[in-house]
């Protein structure tokens, strides 16, 4: 194992057992598990101690199990309550621990630790809740109205007003944005940030390394930022509301791009 991997690896235990001190597997045996996601995934050393209590989940920990569910449902009356009641939020929330943790490949294996484990888990509930909403849906415009309920809108009241205002231009500037994408690029960012591919994965599929696929990945995400922060300038010209939204739409990009992929697949289906 490279030095550099082996000292990743290493700070994921410790500052993983720093703060999940009661999970029980033998910090040798964590290690062992970590190993490989670090290899593979090219985690971010801020958030690498995030793999800790995943790999202890996925090896059946009850502490790490415990903790998880506690964090989904502490999240769902915040990012569901509008959508849902509190029974079928709890399915919600069933829905997703089952699927993290269950099956030959969990999903809980796509989280990078490139972003802190809170965020990734509240993308992949909000994901979950609006799957259910469609697929409950008897109004068609639902998708639309649940697409306007991006996370940050909640983490930023004071731009609530100017999002809803321009929401429907925000909207079409970021699926021109995709559009302008080539087909590999809007391919590599459905199968990253929705299907959950890692770098790795995807550079098994194009036959490159996972350093290069991680690179197209990031540069197909800066295009479509960049796209995105140039037509919200001509709208909006208040610079610092477009930075602010800017600095929201990458903290829940995964759940943005879902929703216009959705929204495409929608309207394809109504043509037909």
């Amino acid at each position: 194992m490279p030095t550099q991997d082996a000292d990743l690896v290493a700070r994921c235990v410790r500052e993983g057992r720093a703060r999940w001190s009661a999970i029980g597997l033998a910090d040798s045996e964590l290690a062992a598990r970590i190993a490989p996601r670090v290899a593979s995934e090219s985690p971010s050393p801020t958030y690498v101690r995030d793999l800790f209590v995943t790999v202890a989940a996925e090896a059946g920990d009850p502490v790490a199990i415990a903790w998880l569910h506690g964090e989904l449902g502490a999240m769902a009356p915040r990012l569901l309550g509008r959508m849902f009641s509190a029974a079928d939020r709890d399915e919600v929330v069933q829905r997703v621990g089952v699927k993290l943790l269950v099956g030959d490949a969990p999903r809980i294996r796509a989280f990078a630790a490139r972003g802190p484990i809170e965020g990734w888990l509240r993308s992949v509930l909000l994901r979950e809740g609006l799957s259910m909403k469609r697929a409950g849906a008897k109004d068609p415009t639902t998708s639309e109205e649940t697409w306007l309920e991006l996370p940050f809108v909640e983490t930023a009241p004071e731009l609530a007003t100017t999002w809803r205002r321009h929401a429907a231009a925000f909207r079409a500037a970021f699926e021109a944005a995709v559009g302008r994408l080539s087909t590999r690029e809007r391919v590599m960012l459905r199968r990253h940030f929705i299907d959950g591919l890692s770098a790795e994965e995807i550079g098994r599929i194009y036959k490159v390394h996972r350093v290069t696929a991680y690179r197209w990945i990031v540069e197909a995400r800066r295009t479509v930022l960049e796209a995105l922060r140039a037509d919200l300038r001509d709208l909006l010209g208040s610079a610092s509301d477009v930075d602010s939204l800017i600095r929201g739409v990458k903290s829940d990009f995964s759940i943005t791009l879902e929703r216009v992929f959705a929204l495409a697949a929608e309207a394809k289906r109504s043509q037909r």
